[in-house]
């Protein structure tokens, strides 16, 4: 039998580059030290005739990232459907702050002869919770000078406030 498929060259060889898209991203994008991330990982099948069906994963966590459940990579031989996408999520904790740029979680994927490398990246910002504790109402005789990189911790309720708020860079978890 001799079959060509249309993706094959004449030495048997997969001529498809764009064969899958790669994505990566990270839930939520700014978080306290030890709260929970997700990172996913999204592997799309652009053509279903072409497509070689398994691709080898890896994923580069970054140093302070603690994988919970503990996952191993590379992945060998991970199936992909031949029409749709793959997500894999990968969720865990940073044990330490950092800005995205320290905190960068690079995906690759490779398929095909000869082989064919896609990468994408996510990173979060961590913060470290050092901040003072506000307990109950928060009065107009409260006033919070907090210095550049510190947090406060506010617990979850209903504040009111009468006089003057003026908030200036705030992030909200």
């Amino acid at each position: 039998c001799n079959y060509s498929l249309p993706f094959m060259n004449p030495t048997g060889n997969s001529e498809c580059t764009d064969c899958y898209e790669l994505y990566k991203f990270a839930n939520p994008t700014s978080v306290f030290v030890g709260d929970y991330v997700n990172f996913d990982i999204i592997i799309c099948a652009n053509n279903a005739v072409s497509a070689p069906n398994i691709v080898n994963l890896n994923d580069f966590l970054p140093a302070n990232f603690v994988p919970d459940p503990q996952i191993t990579f590379p992945i060998n031989g991970l199936p992909t459907p031949p029409t749709n996408c793959t997500t894999i999520t990968v969720s865990g904790i940073f044990i330490d702050d950092g800005i995205c740029d320290d905190n960068v979680n690079t995906a690759t994927i490779e398929f095909g002869n000869p082989t064919t490398t896609l990468t994408a990246e996510a990173c979060v910002d961590v913060i470290c919770p050092s901040g003072t504790p506000i307990d109950g109402p928060i009065t107009t005789s409260d006033y919070f000078n907090i210095p550049p990189g510190s947090a406060y911790l506010v617990p979850q309720g209903t504040y009111s406030l009468s006089g003057e708020l003026i908030i200036d860079n705030l992030i909200i978890f």
